[in-house]
């Protein structure tokens, strides 16, 4: 994303038309893949413990 699409939807906005722009970042998008791959790796490699760790979302929202 290009700093020229931000800009974009922000004068939009300002001119009063229906615009938003949703960002994902890979850290949230990729958790409940991670979090099957502990439940499917487990039996695959025995007796090696895996846990699953949630790393919460790194940006706080104001």
């Amino acid at each position: 994303m290009s700093s020229a699409s931000a800009a974009f939807v922000r004068e939009m906005s300002n001119l009063g038309y229906d615009r938003a722009m949703l960002i994902l970042g890979h850290e949230r998008s990729e958790e409940s893949g991670m979090k099957y791959l502990g439940e499917w790796i487990s039996p695959v490699i025995g007796e090696i413990p895996v846990t699953f760790v949630d790393s919460r979302d790194p940006f706080d929202y104001l």
